[in-house]
């Protein structure tokens, strides 16, 4: 794996940070995310 693939795979990563922060607002959001993260 090449130094931009990696960047690229981190980005992707950041990104879905970033999507669950702001999901994770939304109250109706959390309750999935909250029973997600027990699976």
């Amino acid at each position: 794996m090449n130094k931009k693939e990696l960047k690229d795979l981190i980005n992707k990563d950041e990104m879905k940070m970033q999507l669950l922060n702001e999901l994770s607002k939304k109250p109706e959001f959390k309750k999935t995310l909250e029973n997600f993260a027990k699976n």
